[in-house]
């Protein structure tokens, strides 16, 4: 490992050491009269540290002391004797409700998004709307869908979906664009080369033609100062 990497390294301890060491100032030590981050909002890094540290000691050892086998086929389930409401449940069901959610969300958003870049009366159309759709914050529709009937994996599965198709949406229609610059940038750059080329060009007959006037012949010389015939 280069000394770079372990300076970066170190210096990313100390930020997480620095927030962390402010959290548990500003929770437990009156300051003023009162807590800069009162424990009712912020906790402290004790008891969050000590909090997780029980969930999965109780998770492990809910797994490890279950008598039945595992059934695989019942690790969603909240009624498995073994995985049911653990820590460990709760990441898998995270975990699959977040890869089900991009790939639907990237397929979808992927082709909506490619079929409207194509159709250019039907994107005019709708430009307006999805800038819109776009200024909004990602959360406050999905907040609000789990409100109100997100209930189970498939509810928040089509939250994540929705907010992701959204996304690459957008993402997608926006880099139609992306040819037009491309091509753009190219012809700047081959005018650039030409103009260049075209500079050393005349630079290279004016230095031929003096060239040829200290030699005292007339005649110009090659490139490798050999005389021209």
């Amino acid at each position: 490992m280069s000394p770079q990497r372990i300076r970066l390294l170190l210096l990313q301890a100390l930020v997480a050491v620095l927030v962390v060491g402010f959290w548990h100032v500003g929770s437990t030590v009156p300051i003023g009269g009162g807590y800069l981050l009162p424990k009712f909002f912020f906790s402290t890094p004790a008891d969050v540290g000590l909090r997780v540290w029980k969930l999965f000691a109780e998770g492990t050892v809910q797994i490890v002391r279950c008598s039945d086998p595992i059934d695989l086929s019942h690790l969603l389930s909240t009624s498995d004797p073994c995985f049911g409401k653990s820590v460990w449940q709760h990441l898998l069901i995270t975990l699959t409700e977040g890869m089900l959610a991009f790939l639907i969300g990237a397929v979808a958003g992927v082709a909506l998004g490619f079929w409207l870049a194509r159709n250019r009366m039907l994107s005019a159309v709708f430009e307006p709307y999805i800038k819109m759709l776009n200024a909004l914050p990602r959360v406050v529709p999905g907040l609000g869908y789990l409100i109100h009937q997100a209930e189970g994996t498939f509810d928040t599965t089509g939250v994540f979906a929705g907010m992701a198709i959204l996304a690459l949406f957008v993402l997608v229609i926006d880099g139609r664009g992306g040819r037009a610059l491309l091509l753009s940038a190219a012809r700047a750059h081959r005018s650039a080369w030409l103009l260049q080329g075209a500079g050393a060009q005349r630079r290279d007959q004016r230095f031929q033609g003096r060239l040829a006037v200290a030699d005292g012949t007339g005649r110009r010389l090659g490139r490798c100062g050999h005389r021209r015939l």
